[in-house]
């Protein structure tokens, strides 16, 4: 029978911490918008080297053919989201934010059989790191998503394994997540 290629895409949109501020005060915002990309976790740290010793992480279990954390580069210039330029082009750009709009997008390729089903978990959670063990290595700029033996509620900063869902390190910062699935079904009749 053959099979299916199905691109399947996530997307969020980071706030930088103040609704308020965020909706309004477009100068400072456009300038502090920061990401780090690790193992296919899209962590968005606006504002995390300067004063804030917390993050937000967006994970998804499968293997990534790409990913976009610059909401221009997944939605195009002038587009919302009713039709990313993303989706439709049917690959993302691997874009990294530097200011501007940060979002995460995880580009995932499926094949799929005949009335076959896959499911993809894409996890949002927020995190702290006390605010002497911010970084790793210290001094550097590259957060520290190891923060072994440090938990005051919640569960550690995913580590995911492409084969697996779960997460594979217990320990760590406290966090807080969200879990998102989805199913894809391939619709191929094999003719």
């Amino acid at each position: 029978m053959p099979r299916r290629r199905s691109p399947s895409f996530s997307s969020v949109e980071f706030c930088l911490w103040d609704a308020q501020d965020d909706a309004t005060n477009f100068q400072r915002n456009y300038s502090v918008g920061e990401v780090e990309v690790e193992d296919g976790v899209i962590y968005h740290k606006t504002e995390y080297r300067e004063r804030r010793n917390h993050f937000a992480y967006f994970a998804c279990s499968e293997p990534l053919a790409g990913f976009d954390t610059q909401r221009d580069a997944f939605l195009g210039p002038y587009r919302s989201w009713d039709r990313p330029i993303a989706v439709e082009r049917g690959f993302a750009s691997n874009s990294i934010a530097h200011g501007w709009q940060p979002s995460g997008s995880h580009h995932v390729r499926l094949e799929l059989g005949p009335g076959e089903t896959k499911e993809i978990i894409f996890l949002l959670g927020y995190a702290e790191n006390p605010p002497d063990a911010k970084f790793d290595p210290p001094g550097s700029q590259t957060i520290d998503k190891r923060a072994s033996g440090r938990r005051s509620r919640g569960t550690s900063v995913p580590t995911w394994s492409p084969t697996r869902s779960r997460r594979s390190d217990r320990s760590g910062p406290t966090s807080l997540g969200s879990t998102g699935r989805r199913r894809a079904t391939s619709t191929s009749t094999g003719c």
